[in-house]
Formats: C-alpha cells, structure tokens, sequence
C-alpha cells in the first residue's frame, strides 16, 4: 500500500472514532432526562425528597412462641450456614 492510501484509512479511522467519542457523549448527556422519564413512567421514585420518612410504633406481641424453624435458623447461623 502506498502512503496515502495509509493517510486515506487512518483520517476515516480517526473521523469515526470521534463519531463514536461525540457519540458517547451526547448519550451520557441525554442519559439525565431519560432517567427522568423512566422513573415517571414505572413509578420508580428515582429522587430524594424533602420530607422526612415518618414510622409508625409497632406493638410486639409477646405472646408468640418461635416456630421449630427459627430454632433451626438460629442454629444454621451460629454455624456459619447463611440461608
């Protein structure tokens, strides 16, 4: 091959390659608003608010007795064995 056929690739590879650089770029840009309208759309609150979160006191039944399970779980734990 002779040098400017060289030359010739190497500016296509270039110009492509800052096609795809630009490219990136505007698609992180848009990135913000999409996330916007994804999380609009499905319902996902996707922002922090303002307001505090507000929980409710829960009375604890005592009365309960554990079931075999959580004996079991407890042992598996104390084993080391994470179900």
């Amino acid at each position: 091959m002779s040098t400017q056929q060289n030359q010739a690739k190497n500016n296509k590879l270039v110009l492509k390659l800052a096609a795809v650089v630009i490219g990136m770029f505007g698609f992180g840009f848009a990135l913000i608003p999409l996330y916007d309208v994804l999380c609009d759309a499905l319902g996902i609150n996707g922002k922090p608010s303002d307001t505090a979160a507000v929980y409710e006191v829960v009375e604890i039944d005592e009365s309960r007795h554990y079931s075999r399970f959580y004996y079991a779980y407890k042992y598996w734990y104390s084993l080391g064995i994470y179900i």
